[in-house]
């Protein structure tokens, strides 16, 4: 071993030990920090449980209010005459309502029930209504009364009224009833394997809900009496709870009960009523999991012995590091390669048609045969390019997937619509199975359908005519919400050898046989698709032999939803945004460069369309604020320019205040086509994207559908 290793080896061997080290005192600090570590943390957990289990209370108390609220409304608005018409209106109220009770308390204290019972009102009514008279919530302790009519515990609930009357009768209150598990239902009552538990009590400490109380039917428990008989923590009193909790402000305090067992509470005051929700939680569960945790780290103190023989390894790891290195380094030069070639070849193609082109100006005949070539190169060219583009971005992890709602359904009904033509015109019989269980599901609807008509495209120029290709899709349902697609498409065509099955999803790999060699694709088509269902957690794979055909299975995971939506659906309001234009558009073109704009504008011009030409995102802002409002129907917005780039543009224009300037439809013109690039162009004001080259077809279309 020369000088170069040895001091390489001191390094690595200095290097570990410093990593010991590290690993070591990492360990001392996490055991001398885990009690505190733990306590934050469930108390932290506690919090967040607190937090919902209150909202649930708060949001079962504002629906209580709102229900009452309309129902005096209602009462406002019925035609009713007499006091029995009154009570017929309670029944139906109780009726529809989820209340046990329903009642109406008159200024002379008598109550009428939707029983079509009236007598004096109880003094515990009153006596609430005294305290509270605009509203009130209230437990009754399950005596039977006049107005309870049940022994079970039940929560009561009051608002004042103004100016009723009915029959001669001025009602002052309305009062409802409802069994007291209505808000036990909306908590996590239990939790932390039952030694934790929710309640709620009153400003005076009364329990309103308690699991774990003691007392028996009527007796309602009171929660300073129970702190009474035990020990707070930090020296405090209950008179210190109490006006900690007079203050209204939630707090989390720990202290040890009369058994002697500790306990934590989070104290959190609801404001829909006079009401405070408490969490109670055992200490031995801080405990316990410290215990767990210490165990953990004696774990990982022999974990580290076995750290420390691994990175003797080192050595031979960056080894292997450096082949590999080497390794990806040819790969991006073959890649590189391959790309080069790839391009220069359609390049080659243009540049000789071009010359072609010039040389046979005179021969219309020969002059369209070039023409129709040459756009089939250019097309050629523009696939290539994006594929390297989407190859790229996956190779790079900067690949976003978007996820949306859509049925999958309609999506493979799309593809085979798509590709039914192409699939007749070679004579080729098309059948189709499917078997969904959750049309409606969430995922990148065009990312699938890219991979679907990479195979269907495939298959198509692989199979001879009189043959056939079988779409099979199915689903497996896996748990509540989860759905795993499986589209299977089988074709009678050519086959595919067992070795360039093996490097089928690869990029820049085609195999070179009569048949393929008549079908020329870009050799990215597999290997995107195969990186593609890789990032949405799926797989694809081929089974093939030559001469038997080909299947082609792709899978992947969805979410299932009740919402249905589609790309189709998507694009429709932007394009309808400025239906409804007759005549001809008058069109706001920015574009900086001199030969895009040329040609752009004797396009649309020669569909009798107006065209103004501005250079920049300055100019195009300068142009639509002279002119008049609805003077232009469409901006065509290059999105970099120099002076001002077209999203700043676009900013500028929607905040003019002009009627047109929020209607105006502006469209993204960029060469940068990621979903990133759509993203920013939407949040900047524009309605849709035209990506480049400019699909002359799709801008026409969308034109007219404008003009529609």
């Amino acid at each position: 071993m020369d000088g170069k290793g040895v001091t390489r080896k001191k390094r690595i061997y200095i290097f570990i030990l410093i990593a010991f080290l590290i690993v070591a005192g990492t360990i001392y600090t996490y055991i001398v920090n885990l009690n505190q570590t733990v306590a934050d943390t469930n108390i932290a957990h506690m919090k967040e449980l607190s937090s919902h289990d209150s909202k649930a209370i708060e949001n079962y108390l504002d629906n209580v209010w709102q229900e009452m609220d309309a129902v005096v409304e209602r009462f406002r608005l019925y035609d009713c005459r007499t006091t029995e018409d009154t009570q017929i209106r309670l029944n139906l109220e109780k009726t529809s309502l989820d209340f046990d009770e329903i009642y109406l308390l008159d200024d002379n204290g008598t109550m009428y029930t939707a029983s079509f019972i009236i007598s004096d009102a109880d003094e515990e009514i009153l006596q609430c209504f005294r305290d509270h008279p605009k509203r009130f919530a209230h437990r009754t302790n399950g005596r039977r009364s006049k107005h309870v009519e049940s022994q079970r515990e039940a929560l009561m609930f009051g608002i004042g009224i103004d100016d009723l009357q009915i029959d001669g009768v001025t009602y002052v209150g309305i009062v409802v009833q409802s069994e007291i598990n209505v808000i036990q239902n909306s908590l996590k009552i239990d939790s932390y394997d039952g030694r934790g538990y929710s309640s709620v009590i009153d400003y005076e400490g009364n329990y309103i809900v308690n699991i774990n109380r003691v007392s028996s039917m009527g007796k309602q428990g009171n929660f300073f009496e129970q702190l009474s008989d035990g020990v707070i923590a930090g020296g405090r009193t209950v008179d210190d709870v109490k006006a900690l909790i007079t203050r209204k402000d939630g707090f989390t305090m720990s202290y040890e009960t009369q058994e002697g067992d500790s306990r934590i509470l989070t104290v959190i005051p609801l404001d829909k009523a006079d009401w405070l929700f408490i969490m109670d939680l055992s200490g031995e569960v801080f405990k316990e999991q410290s215990q767990e945790l210490i165990m953990m780290a004696t774990v990982m103190a022999g974990i580290v012995a076995v750290i420390f023989f691994a990175l003797v390894r080192l050595i031979y790891r960056q080894s292997i590091a450096a082949i590999r290195s080497k390794a990806e380094i040819q790969a991006k030069s073959d890649f590189l390669s391959g790309m080069s070639h790839e391009i220069r070849t359609p390049l080659n193609g243009l540049v000789g048609l071009n010359h072609l082109m010039k040389a046979n100006i005179d021969n219309r005949k020969q002059l369209m045969g070039y023409i129709e070539k040459s756009a089939d190169t250019a097309r050629y060219l523009l696939s290539l390019v994006n594929d390297i583009l989407d190859m790229s971005k996956l190779q790079s992890g900067h690949f976003e997937m978007s996820d949306a709602p859509f049925c999958l359904e309609q999506m493979l009904d799309n593809v085979l619509s798509m590709q039914r033509e192409n699939i007749s015109n070679h004579g080729i019989q098309l059948e189709i199975h499917k078997d969904l269980k959750a049309v409606n599901i969430i995922g990148d609807e065009l990312r699938i359908k890219q991979v679907l008509m990479n195979i269907l495209s495939n298959a198509v120029k692989f199979t001879p005519e009189g043959g056939s290709i079988r779409l099979d899709a199915g689903q497996e349902v896996s748990g509540t919400d989860e759905v795993r697609t499986i589209v299977r498409i089988t074709d009678t065509g050519i086959g595919i050898s067992e070795e360039f099955q093996k490097v089928i999803f690869n990029s820049f790999t085609q195999e070179g046989r009569k048949k393929s060699e008549s079908q020329k694709g870009t050799g990215l088509g597999m290997a995107i698709s195969y990186m593609l269902m890789k990032q949405m957690h799926g797989d694809i794979r081929v089974e093939s032999r030559l001469g038997s055909g080909s299947t082609f299975t792709i899978e992947f995971p969805a979410v299932i939803t009740d919402e249905a939506s589609s790309m189709e659906e998507a694009e429709q309001p932007a394009a309808e945004n400025g239906a409804g234009k007759t005549g001809n558009l008058n069109i706001l073109l920015a574009e900086d460069n001199e030969l895009n704009a040329e040609i752009l504008t004797e396009i649309l011009r020669m569909q009798d369309f107006e065209v103004t030409h501005v250079k920049n995102g300055r100019e195009a802002v300068d142009a639509f604020q002279k002119s008049a409002v609805g003077g232009y129907d469409v901006i065509l917005m290059d999105v970099q320019m120099p002076l001002m780039d077209g999203y700043e543009a676009t900013r500028i224009i929607r905040r003019m205040k002009r009627a047109d300037a929020g209607q105006v439809m502006i469209f993204a013109c960029t060469a940068n086509a990621f979903k990133e690039d759509q993203v920013r162009a939407l949040e900047s004001g524009m309605n849709d994207f035209l990506p480049k080259p400019i699909d002359v077809k799709l801008l026409l279309q969308k034109m007219r559908k404008i003009m529609r």
